[in-house]
């Protein structure tokens, strides 16, 4: 049985350097030479099957991507994606922001939005990272890569919602207008959550790419591509909320 796997292999190595049939066909009887009479026999049955559907076999190779079999692609080198260094750019820009209307600086409400993109970003590096170095990650099926990523999703979005919440109120915002500040920023940014929720799921599902490896590189390109453009809709969330927050500037 070893044999006739080796054998097997040994096709598949040849064709892949897309050698003659007759040099392939040579090398595998050299390979059963000195081999016991049935497993020679046996052998050579492979052989001459291989030979006579040698154009199907050819073919089926052909689709099977056989370098991320022999070459396997390491998840940990997802840790340096360039989403991780597109949060921290985020979190720079965001920083330097100022709420204003006309010449008059709102610099509560430039606070508030600065601690809520501070506690996104940094939960985003965190349960990101987590959901990588899960030991599974690479045996994941398509239902389940959907369904992980989902409930990391959700309950990030809790999570840094909560930290900025208690933020609030430790600077003396009410509880009403604290939650009216994070669900208004949730509330303009619900449209593209729900769009990379739809991405996600044809992503996850599409049997074009070759491995998890790939599939989770192209939803983190989306993630990087959907945060991107944070700098920019807070400035218009900011219109939304102008005038709100001005008792606390006193």
């Amino acid at each position: 049985m070893i044999t006739l796997i080796q054998v097997g292999l040994h096709f598949i190595k040849k064709t892949k350097k897309k050698l003659k049939m007759e040099e392939i066909i040579r090398d595998l009887l050299s390979v059963v030479k000195g081999l016991p009479s049935l497993l020679s026999f046996m052998s050579v049955m492979v052989i001459f099957i291989i030979y006579m559907f040698k154009d199907s076999i050819k073919k089926i190779i052909t689709k099977i991507k056989l370098p991320n079999i022999f070459k396997k692609k390491k998840i940990k080198s997802l840790l340096f994606h360039d989403l991780f260094n597109e949060c921290i750019e985020i979190k720079n820009k965001v920083n330097q922001m100022q709420f204003c209307q006309g010449e008059d600086k709102h610099p509560i409400k430039s606070e508030m939005m600065r601690i809520l993109i501070n506690k996104k970003m940094d939960v985003v590096i965190s349960e990101v990272t987590i959901f990588l170095q899960s030991e599974d990650v690479m045996d994941m099926d398509s239902n389940e890569i959907k369904f992980r990523f989902k409930k990391s999703l959700n309950g990030l979005v809790l999570k840094y919602n909560d930290l900025a919440y208690q933020e609030y109120i430790r600077m003396g915002i009410s509880h009403q207008d604290s939650l009216y500040f994070i669900n208004r920023y949730e509330d303009y940014r619900s449209v593209v959550i729900e769009g990379f929720i739809d991405r996600l799921d044809s992503i996850a599902s599409n049997n074009s790419y070759s491995s998890n490896y790939d599939k989770l590189t192209c939803i983190l390109e989306l993630c990087t591509l959907a945060m991107s453009i944070i700098p920019r809709d807070i400035r218009s969330i900011y219109i939304q909320i102008n005038g709100k927050y001005d008792k606390y500037n006193k």
